[in-house]
């Protein structure tokens, strides 16, 4: 009974490793309250592929917002009327606004939680995509985080956990028994 107990808790060690993409020496450094250099790098290059469409956005409405703006100018200059100021600064305050999301530069501080998994699929309507959407949430201690509804089939309902994840967005990092 013990072997197999064994057996099931190594495979899903394995499972766990390669779905959330760490190895042992993720582990051991998350063990040891830091990240990785490979797990940064990547934190790294999903952060500035976000900022990068951050600022994209930006930028467009910015640039865009300058024809608004001589519109505008010419509207004051000639009879004095506000009519469309907020339409002229609206995309300006959106854009300076996507700008400076784009241009942040994001800090990543590890995390840590522990206690029996809770696994728990909800079910909402989605007007946009007119059906329903599935979500799997793992409960873990204090935190839940949404996971692919293939990783519900290796972390044991119930079981012990430690999960080690980015403060800032949750994302999981590495997770043990």
């Amino acid at each position: 009974n013990q072997d197999i107990h064994r057996k099931k808790s190594g495979m899903s060690e394995s499972q766990l490793m390669k779905f959330f993409d760490f190895d042992e020496s993720d582990l051991r450094t998350n063990k040891n309250g830091r990240i990785s250099a490979r797990q940064m790098k990547s934190l790294k290059f999903e952060d500035a592929s976000s900022n990068a469409l951050a600022r994209k956005v930006g930028i467009v409405l910015l640039v865009g917002s300058f024809g608004s703006i001589t519109l505008l100018w010419n509207a004051l200059a000639s009879d004095g009327s506000l009519f469309g100021l907020a339409g002229c600064l609206a995309p300006i305050l959106i854009g300076a606004f996507f700008l400076h999301i784009g241009l942040r530069k994001t800090g990543f501080t590890l995390a840590k939680t522990e206690g029996r998994t809770n696994i728990v699929m909800e079910t909402d309507y989605s007007p946009t995509l007119k059906r329903d959407e599935t979500r799997v949430i793992l409960h873990i201690g204090e935190s839940a985080f949404e996971i692919e509804s293939e990783a519900a089939g290796f972390v044991f309902q119930g079981d012990p956990y430690i999960v080690h994840y980015v403060n800032e967005t949750g994302a999981i990092l590495s997770i043990e028994k």
